[in-house]
């Protein structure tokens, strides 16, 4: 299982792997809505599952992991947290979860941010200076959500950011002490 809070990266690597091994992508929500039959019916070579510690029963999931198991079908789950807490029934489920190996995605560190960060904005074409990566990755909140909301806010300031001074108004925008 994969796991990390989100926006870490847990369903691009997913998606990278699904690609990689042919697998087959669900949704723990679409696993918890389908019919235990339509899971029986999937013709899968492996199961990627995203967001497999959706809300619900858990039935669906375990009937997706007896799948992979009788075609000895490779399979990865991606979730907030550890899978052994995920569902608290049927027990099998649990069991299985429990002994999952984990592969834990950390919160990021100053060189990650900076990268997280130049990404996001070029996704927005936004051209972030050196200088103000620089000025902003060490004074931003440790987590991956705050990539996204740093951008946002580098686009709603005045300045976006163009120099360490519009970036520094960009943290105090986001009601950060910028030091």
């Amino acid at each position: 299982a994969l796991v990390g809070e989100p926006f870490a990266g847990k369903t691009r690597l997913l998606n990278l792997w699904a690609e990689d091994a042919g697998a087959a992508i669900v949704t723990g929500k679409a696993l918890a809505a389908a019919a235990m039959d339509e899971i029986a019916q999937l013709s899968v070579y492996a199961l990627a599952i995203d967001d497999a510690d959706a809300p619900g029963d858990g039935r669906g999931l375990l009937s997706a992991l007896n799948l992979c198991r009788d075609r000895r079908a490779p399979v990865l789950l991606a979730g907030r947290t550890e899978p052994a807490g995920w569902f608290l029934s049927p027990l099998d489920l649990r069991s299985r979860l429990a002994a999952m190996p984990v592969a834990r995605i950390e919160p990021p560190d100053d060189e990650t941010l900076a990268l997280r960060l130049r990404e996001e904005c070029a996704r927005r074409y936004l051209n972030l200076p050196d200088e103000s990566v620089a000025y902003l990755a060490p004074r931003m909140e440790r987590s991956w959500s705050a990539v996204g909301e740093t951008a946002d806010q580098i686009e709603r300031t005045p300045g976006r950011a163009q120099s360490p001074r519009a970036a520094r108004a960009v943290l105090v925008a986001l009601g950060l002490d910028p030091g």
